[in-house]
């Protein structure tokens, strides 16, 4: 997908966001959106599932519902980034700036989680921790012994 292709994608998403009878709610699965610049941009919404994402600059983006399931978000930059219930499982998140970023609802369920830089607010974000990840980091657990 182009700059310009994305741009006009974007500005008719933005009139289905405003209810236009004469648009559609933008769907990008599959999309090849490497290294675009979303910054700033209303993205709530979208279906960005198992788009790649790599480098994209999503920074003070508005991404609040936006289906990011099974996308590659690796190297992106997402400082200040709105993830408010954002469908995020199985995303890949490795190297991923996240600075000041709000995902408060956000399902990360299965998400390779390992940000670049993080201050991100994940006291809500919704996450499943898998048992064989949780017996390693508590061995005790699983054993018979004490919690």
């Amino acid at each position: 997908m182009t700059e310009r292709q994305l741009h006009k994608t974007l500005q008719e998403h933005q009139a289905w966001v405003g209810n236009s009878n004469q648009s559609v709610r933008a769907d990008l699965r599959g999309a090849d959106l490497r290294n675009m610049d979303f910054t700033g941009a209303d993205v709530r919404f979208i279906d960005f599932r198992g788009a790649d994402m790599r480098g994209c600059n999503l920074s003070d983006a508005n991404c609040s519902h936006a289906d990011f399931r099974g996308a590659n978000l690796s190297a992106a930059t997402c400082r200040r980034t709105k993830f408010t219930n954002a469908k995020m499982q199985g995303a890949n998140l490795e190297g991923t700036d996240l600075r000041s970023a709000e995902m408060q609802y956000a399902d990360t369920t299965g998400a390779s989680f390992v940000p670049a830089m993080s201050d991100a607010d994940l006291r809500k974000a919704i996450a499943a921790v898998p048992q064989q990840a949780e017996a390693t980091k508590h061995p005790e657990r699983g054993r018979g012994g004490r919690e």
